[in-house]
């Protein structure tokens, strides 16, 4: 693959932003209410664990180098497959659709 020069995307938050149009409310959801990292320093902080979160009706499953790790957590895995099973839609970006394939009965 070469050299892989990576790209700086930046997003602009400001106070009251707006991010649809449709009155959803937006949350992140963690195993457990942990900051998490990502590989290239984005920090999360979750506002729900697995275990505290308000009924969804859409759930979004991203990809990432940790997909392998959430495959093979299987107690993770269990509590995703209710989570899709009750979610009216589920959203997967790339390796995520693993994620979510692992969760199907």
């Amino acid at each position: 693959w070469g050299q892989i020069n990576p790209k700086t995307v930046g997003g602009l938050i400001y106070e009251n932003t707006c991010i649809h149009d449709e009155p959803l409310k937006n949350v992140l959801i963690g195993e457990t209410t942990e900051q998490v990292m990502s590989p290239n320093g984005l920090s999360f902080h979750p506002q729900y664990s697995l275990s505290t979160l308000p009924p969804l009706t859409y759930l979004l499953i991203p990809g990432g180098e940790g997909t392998d790790q959430v495959c093979a957590n299987k107690e993770l895995v269990a509590k995703l497959g209710g989570l899709v099973t009750h979610a009216e839609a589920v959203l997967t970006v790339c390796t995520g659709a693993f994620i979510l394939q692992v969760c199907l009965p």
